[in-house]
């Protein structure tokens, strides 16, 4: 899901939205937005911005323990007129370009809210918790139906009971800084963002013009796990979009386009410490993956407790995963203006 490409606000012409009432084109659509961009004309003009947030201006978060960091940066800029090569060729009416450019840099602070045990529940001792049964102890309840248990001495799980396992996991799992064995970590999420938008227009004759656009975005994320001992993970989603239409007035009431489009992108996502479950599995002694896993992207398993936040190193939408996409297109439209009539 999710958009491949977003132009640049500044390299838009017009914008529309179909919801209803399609035209030919758009039969049976669920919704269709139309975008126009820019495109040259015989006077060279152009424009450059700067947009900038920043966490001076906020406020601390309610359920922050301090002011979470914000710098936003968003900046470009769009050139556009005719092709002239001095002695060689003046494009004026006939040749004209369009470019923009638009990059973001943003930080910004994630707040992450976690229940974790105690310290003193994670080395065994659960004293001031509910009562803790000994499931080793379980045996047929003589006096009836069900099953008896024995308590653990003072409610602590002795420390030769506690798996290796457990303990090589455990130091993944942050200490509570905050009440009711809340741990409140506040990460950075460290996006960029680059996009270039070319266009080419030609004026062939008075009755056929002609364009080309060439659309390219580059974009990474870097965002951290809600345990810092994770460390983060990090997506890139790069696209591209070429497209180029023939416009021709053959008739006064007789109007031809046929529009080409290729659009190509990628999805690229990691896991926490990817390529490393594998060995951290063999260094717990954890033993029952190997055939399950794919050493080059295998990373920690999943853990979860009842009433507890757990962890794994699948972040966010079941990373690590990849994806290549395509969209081709090729539309070919005849206009037939007849009287009160238009037949497309």
């Amino acid at each position: 899901g999710g958009t491949w490409i977003q132009t640049s606000v500044d390299a838009l012409q017009e914008f529309s939205i179909q919801q209803n009432a399609y035209s030919a084109e758009f039969a049976r659509a669920g919704g269709s937005f139309n975008i126009t961009t820019k495109s040259g004309s015989n006077r060279v003009y152009g424009n450059v911005f700067e947009f900038l947030r920043n966490d001076r201006l906020d406020s601390r978060d309610f359920f922050s323990l301090n002011r979470a960091l914000l710098k936003r940066n968003q900046f470009g800029g769009t050139l556009g007129g005719p092709v002239v090569l001095p002695k060689l060729y003046d494009g004026r009416n006939r040749t004209f370009f369009f470019f923009s450019y638009e990059g973001e840099r943003t930080r910004q602070g994630l707040i992450f809210n976690s229940q974790v045990p105690t310290p003193a529940m994670m080395t065994g001792n659960f004293a001031a918790n509910n009562r803790l049964y000994d499931p080793l102890t379980t045996a047929p309840n003589p006096a009836g139906a069900g099953n008896l248990r024995t308590l653990f001495p003072g409610n602590v799980i002795p420390a030769n009971r506690i798996s290796q396992q457990a303990t090589f996991f455990n130091k993944y799992i942050p200490a509570p800084n905050a009440s009711l064995n809340n741990a409140i970590f506040t990460g950075s999420d460290a996006y960029n963002q680059d996009q270039w938008t070319m266009r080419g227009d030609q004026e062939i004759t008075s009755n056929h013009k002609a364009f080309v656009r060439l659309s390219l975005v580059r974009n990474t994320e870097n965002i951290p796990a809600a345990f810092p001992a994770l460390g983060s993970t990090d997506l890139s989603g790069p696209a591209r979009n070429i497209a180029a239409a023939l416009s021709s007035n053959l008739r006064p009431n007789v109007m031809h386009e046929i529009r080409v489009s290729f659009m190509y992108g990628q999805y690229r996502s990691t896991a926490y410490f990817q390529g490393q479950g594998a060995a951290f599995n063999k260094t717990a002694g954890l033993t029952g993956l190997e055939d399950n896993q794919d050493p080059a992207i295998a990373s920690l398993p999943a853990f979860g407790w009842s009433g507890l936040s757990g962890f794994s190193g699948n972040a966010g939408d079941g990373r690590p995963k990849w994806q290549n996409r395509s969209a081709n297109e090729i539309s070919d439209a005849l206009t037939w203006i007849k009287g009160r009539h238009i037949i497309k």
